[in-house]
């Protein structure tokens, strides 16, 4: 059996063979993959523009605070439907996690804390 792509062996697959880049070549990643991934760096901008909040917003839950996590909780809600859509959504989402969350990169930790994969909604 030949390989999906250079990345993968198969598009349910949940690691890579080689990890893929920022970008790349066409039609060597899953269409529900990219779809996976544009959604995981929305959230990710998200969490980040929280940053822009003051800590008195968020202590105190001012009106933008609050507009601010709304639109964070739907986001979030969004990511893990699309998530749980399909079998190769869910595959693309753990070889995503997989290849981010190592040692070294830890920074990059924090957004897989925002989405709990274990809920019981899986399968």
């Amino acid at each position: 059996m030949s390989a999906f792509s250079k990345y993968l062996q198969s598009p349910l697959d949940d690691r890579y063979l080689v990890v893929p880049g920022d970008t790349v070549e066409e039609n060597t990643l899953p269409a529900e993959e990219i779809e996976v991934r544009r959604a995981l760096s929305e959230l990710k901008l998200m969490a980040i523009q929280s940053d822009d909040l003051s800590l008195s917003s968020k202590l105190f839950k001012t009106n933008k605070f609050m507009d601010w996590q709304k639109n964070f909780n739907a986001k979030k809600a969004e990511v893990k439907t699309l998530i749980f859509s399909s079998q190769l959504h869910r595959a693309a989402y753990h070889r995503i996690k997989n290849a981010v969350a190592t040692p070294g990169r830890d920074s990059d930790r924090t957004i897989w804390d925002f989405i709990k994969t274990d809920e019981g909604r899986e399968k």
